[in-house]
Protein backbone atom coordinates (compact mmCIF):
# COMPACT_ATOMS: atom_id res chain seq x y z
CA UNK A 1 0.00 0.00 0.00
CA UNK A 2 1.38 3.74 -0.66
CA UNK A 3 2.47 4.73 2.06
CA UNK A 4 1.26 8.23 1.70
CA UNK A 5 -2.12 7.93 1.08
CA UNK A 6 -4.37 11.07 0.67
CA UNK A 7 -7.55 11.08 2.93
CA UNK A 8 -9.20 13.48 0.64
CA UNK A 9 -11.93 12.60 -1.36
CA UNK A 10 -10.50 14.38 -4.41
CA UNK A 11 -7.68 12.27 -4.42
CA UNK A 12 -6.40 11.43 -7.94
CA UNK A 13 -8.46 8.49 -9.81
CA UNK A 14 -6.95 4.89 -10.56
CA UNK A 15 -4.38 5.06 -12.80
CA UNK A 16 -3.92 1.55 -15.64
CA UNK A 17 -0.06 0.85 -16.04
CA UNK A 18 1.43 -1.56 -18.31
CA UNK A 19 0.95 -5.39 -17.28
CA UNK A 20 -0.03 -5.01 -13.76
CA UNK A 21 -3.62 -4.18 -11.96
CA UNK A 22 -5.04 -0.67 -11.16
CA UNK A 23 -4.74 0.65 -7.36
CA UNK A 24 -7.47 2.67 -5.77
CA UNK A 25 -5.84 5.51 -4.01
CA UNK A 26 -2.51 3.83 -3.22
CA UNK A 27 -4.20 0.48 -2.01
CA UNK A 28 -4.01 -2.56 -4.29
CA UNK A 29 -6.08 -5.73 -3.19
CA UNK A 30 -7.46 -8.70 -5.54
CA UNK A 31 -7.97 -12.63 -5.44
CA UNK A 32 -7.99 -15.32 -7.99
CA UNK A 33 -7.09 -18.65 -9.14
CA UNK A 34 -3.13 -19.17 -10.42
CA UNK A 35 -1.24 -21.91 -12.41
CA UNK A 36 2.21 -22.29 -12.24
CA UNK A 37 4.39 -23.24 -15.34
CA UNK A 38 7.42 -24.39 -13.78
CA UNK A 39 9.06 -25.22 -17.20
CA UNK A 40 8.54 -21.42 -18.33
CA UNK A 41 9.45 -20.31 -14.85
CA UNK A 42 5.69 -18.23 -14.61
CA UNK A 43 2.80 -17.89 -12.27
CA UNK A 44 -0.48 -16.72 -14.40
CA UNK A 45 -3.21 -15.35 -11.83
CA UNK A 46 -7.02 -15.10 -13.04
CA UNK A 47 -8.54 -12.68 -11.17
CA UNK A 48 -12.45 -13.48 -10.11
CA UNK A 49 -12.59 -10.11 -7.33
CA UNK A 50 -10.53 -6.46 -7.02
CA UNK A 51 -10.87 -3.63 -4.75
CA UNK A 52 -11.19 -2.04 -8.68
CA UNK A 53 -13.25 -3.38 -10.74
CA UNK A 54 -11.85 -2.64 -13.72
CA UNK A 55 -9.38 -5.93 -12.49
CA UNK A 56 -12.17 -8.39 -12.92
CA UNK A 57 -11.45 -11.41 -15.15
CA UNK A 58 -8.03 -9.72 -16.01
CA UNK A 59 -5.35 -12.27 -16.40
CA UNK A 60 -1.92 -11.90 -15.43
CA UNK A 61 1.47 -13.62 -15.92
CA UNK A 62 4.37 -13.12 -13.33
CA UNK A 63 7.89 -14.47 -13.62
CA UNK A 64 8.45 -16.71 -10.49
CA UNK A 65 11.60 -18.60 -9.00
CA UNK A 66 12.04 -20.39 -5.82
CA UNK A 67 16.29 -19.93 -3.94
CA UNK A 68 16.12 -21.94 -0.89
CA UNK A 69 13.25 -20.61 1.65
CA UNK A 70 12.24 -17.50 -0.40
CA UNK A 71 9.86 -17.35 -3.25
CA UNK A 72 10.51 -14.24 -5.55
CA UNK A 73 7.25 -12.84 -7.91
CA UNK A 74 8.33 -10.55 -10.69
CA UNK A 75 7.26 -8.27 -13.28
CA UNK A 76 8.10 -5.81 -16.11
CA UNK A 77 5.63 -2.69 -15.73
CA UNK A 78 5.74 0.94 -15.91
CA UNK A 79 5.24 3.98 -13.45
CA UNK A 80 2.26 5.98 -14.38
CA UNK A 81 4.40 8.01 -16.58
CA UNK A 82 5.67 5.52 -18.66
CA UNK A 83 8.73 4.60 -17.76
CA UNK A 84 9.62 0.98 -17.38
CA UNK A 85 10.60 -0.78 -14.43
CA UNK A 86 10.29 -4.20 -12.64
CA UNK A 87 8.85 -4.57 -9.64
CA UNK A 88 9.51 -7.66 -7.42
CA UNK A 89 7.72 -9.38 -4.15
CA UNK A 90 9.42 -11.24 -1.84
CA UNK A 91 8.40 -13.84 0.27
CA UNK A 92 10.70 -16.11 3.02
CA UNK A 93 9.05 -19.10 4.21
CA UNK A 94 9.27 -18.90 8.30
CA UNK A 95 9.15 -21.82 10.53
Amino acid sequence: MKRDRSPQPNASPPVQVKNNTVAVNGYDGYFGTYTIDESAGTLTTYLEGSISPDNVGKTYVRNVRVIDDELFIQLQTTTTDGTPITRTNTFVRVG
